[in-house]
């Protein structure tokens, strides 16, 4: 199993992306607009300088049409940062993981407050 750290999954996270747009036919600036971020933030997520948020992911997975794992498994081999069990990658689940967890809660506050 390869060792994956932190960057080597942020890279192959922004990698996928960026090969969902291309083989999406979409410029930056036009995916960028559909995920609600500037063009400069979203060539940053794609070169693996700055995280992508689940938020994000979740928008690129309905614009794409796919899961959200999609991103995960292509092109490289982040999906290894899951399966590895030392403590620091651990603790990077945990973190993405919290972070899921504070986007859920505003998109359900978005949700509630598009009802009223």
């Amino acid at each position: 199993m390869p060792n994956i750290n932190e960057d080597d999954f942020r890279s192959s996270l922004g990698a996928s992306l960026r090969s969902f747009r291309e083989n999406g036919g979409f410029t930056l600036e036009q995916l960028a607009q559909r995920l609600g971020v500037d063009q400069a933030n979203l060539s940053r997520m794609e070169r693996g300088e700055r995280n992508l948020s689940t938020l994000v992911l979740r928008r690129a997975a309905d614009v794409f049409g796919v899961r959200m794992d999609a991103f995960f498994n292509a092109p490289g081999e982040a999906v290894e940062l899951l399966r590895a069990g030392d403590d620091a990658r651990t603790d990077v689940i945990l973190d993405w993981a919290a972070e899921l967890q504070r986007d859920m809660r505003a998109v359900r506050a978005l949700n509630e407050d598009e009802r009223v």
